[in-house]
């Protein structure tokens, strides 16, 4: 149970990492160095900034997206769920997060927290998202999340479409991960 919460803290903080080292990528560039960068490629990158076109997407899906002006994230509700897109105008991909779909006691039965750990990992095998959880110790409850980074641009055709195919992923995958949680609680019976 450690080691897994030591490799959650590693994977967040090599996240956090990788986001701050490409926000400073090439900062320190001179002028000049810029622009025969520019020359080079000759086609500067036009469009819609990512946060702006995340935004833009939710209101055409009929979701009503709450956003902070100084945060990266985004917050709207899909479907009976609260959805959690991280997302800022520096990189074109975007973090498509369902935090806390699933819920567990720190009391509950050791085999219960078992059965969801085998089917957590059973999940990761195969899904298109990542299924991890965490622990809230004050409130003593385990929380199961599903993650998913994804380019966001305007090229994509049907923006609107290529979120939601997104979104019932995760609900498929919630689905997959209660069936097997079912599945070992069943065997266990017999």
């Amino acid at each position: 149970m450690k080691t897994t919460l030591l490799i959650l803290m590693a994977f967040g903080l090599y996240v956090l990492f990788c986001y701050y080292k490409g926000r400073n990528y090439g900062k320190g560039e001179t002028a000049e160095e810029v622009s025969e960068e520019l020359s080079v490629n000759e086609e500067k990158p036009a469009g819609c900034p990512t946060r702006v076109l995340v935004m833009q997407t939710l209101r055409r899906m009929g979701c009503e997206p709450v956003a902070e002006e100084d945060s990266t994230t985004i917050c709207f509700d899909y479907q009976g769920e609260r959805i959690l897109i991280v997302s800022s105008n520096d990189c074109l991909f975007i973090d498509v997060y369902d935090l806390w779909w699933y819920r567990l006691s720190m009391d509950a039965d050791i085999e219960e927290f078992a059965r969801m750990q085998k089917a957590v990992n059973l999940i990761n095998g195969w899904a298109n998202c990542t299924v991890l959880y965490t622990m809230n110790k004050e409130d003593r409850l385990i929380g199961v999340h599903l993650r998913r980074n994804i380019l966001f641009i305007e090229q994509i055709p049907n923006l609107e479409l290529y979120l939601k195919s997104v979104l019932e992923d995760f609900f498929m995958t919630q689905r997959e991960m209660l069936k097997e949680m079912e599945k070992a609680e069943v065997r266990e019976q017999l």
